[in-house]
């Protein structure tokens, strides 16, 4: 039994091809309940940050959910995030304006 208080998690099926298939090869096994040490299996930052650009994307970019998101995983991750894997894919599924705008407006000077 896993205990996740305040937490929640998206469950989708993946394909075995494109950016469903590097995510699934990238995703990482961490722990998800410190007292019981139950581990579960988490995608990385990088394609969580480009499912919500395509979901924006595909939303007709009207919520900003998506990239407010984004801007709070950013001011974890940004120094890990690996951006040349960012830019290949973002340039793949066609966010690449998306992320670029994004990623521009975060690293402005507050």
């Amino acid at each position: 039994m896993i205990r996740l208080i305040g937490a929640k998690a998206d469950f989708f099926v993946a394909k075995n091809f494109g950016l469903d298939a590097s995510a699934m090869s990238h995703r990482r096994r961490l722990k998800a309940d410190n007292l019981t040490g139950a581990e579960a299996w988490f995608l990385s930052p990088e394609d969580v940050i480009l499912y919500k650009l395509s979901y924006y994307r595909q939303g007709g970019e009207l919520s900003q959910k998506h990239p407010f998101d984004i801007f709070k995983m950013l001011s974890v991750v940004s120094d890990q995030l690996d951006l040349d894997y960012m830019k290949k894919w973002a340039a793949e599924i066609g966010v690449a304006d998306l992320w670029e705008t994004l990623w521009d407006e975060f690293q402005k000077p507050f």
